[in-house]
């Protein structure tokens, strides 16, 4: 069963890149100027002289859905919790896909997944209200302010990201969300660095960290809460 639920993860991957591609109709900005917007200093450390960037983000994709899933099999077995958390995962990283292949992070899905996190955790869940709201204006606030200081670093697409995860995990939680998503971001940088594949005036889509983090905290609360 783990090599299926890997097969369904990998698959999954597949078709989520063919939805980033779909959902670039959406954008703000012309698809076509869209399309010409790559950015190598994160994609460098993944690509080579025989696999295209774009190529090397969809490879990126699949093996993490597939182990993703697979490790989620292995954790919670086939249940609705599973199910969930892989919908979740799935979310997370079609958002990263787009914002590591195009530098977009698409309104058409933070909005309604700002929506839906908040209907699960107050109507479903019964979540104290205090800590969901605590947790999107912190996140919403913190990444909202550093955007304004640094303009250029963060975009308004990051800004609703990261409310949208405040929406997922209320407060305090939403910090270890932000700080694993720096620390991923920190590691990452020091690599490419030290490789010299990355300057300090190149600039990162911050997204697919942030994404990495709530991936990471969403599969260590789903371990304590067993």
């Amino acid at each position: 069963m783990i090599v299926l639920f890997a097969l369904i993860g990998v698959l999954t991957g597949w078709l989520l890149n063919l939805v980033g591609d779909y959902l670039l109709r959406f954008a703000s900005e012309p698809v076509q100027a869209v399309r010409g917007v790559q950015p190598p200093a994160l994609l460098a450390i993944l690509s080579s002289q025989r696999v295209s960037p774009n190529g090397a983000v969809r490879v990126a994709s699949e093996l993490i859905t597939g182990v993703l899933f697979a490790a989620l099999y292995l954790l919670h077995d086939v249940t609705a919790q599973t199910l969930l958390l892989m919908g979740m995962c799935a979310l997370f990283v079609l958002i990263a896909i787009m914002d590591a292949k195009y530098r977009l992070v698409l309104n058409v899905l933070t909005y309604p997944g700002i929506l839906l996190a908040l209907i699960v955790n107050l109507m479903i869940l019964h979540q104290p209200v205090l800590n969901i709201i605590l947790g999107v204006a912190f996140a919403f606030g913190l990444f909202y302010i550093t955007a304004l200081v640094r303009p250029g670093g963060l975009g308004g697409g990051d800004v609703k990201l990261a409310a949208f995860i405040g929406a997922i995990f209320g407060f305090p939680h939403v910090l270890w969300a932000l700080i694993a998503a720096a620390f991923v971001s920190a590691v990452i940088i020091a690599g490419m660095l030290i490789s010299r594949r990355f300057t300090l005036q190149h600039s990162l889509p911050y997204a697919p960290f942030l994404c990495l983090g709530a991936i990471v905290i969403l599969i260590y609360n789903s371990i304590m809460m067993v």
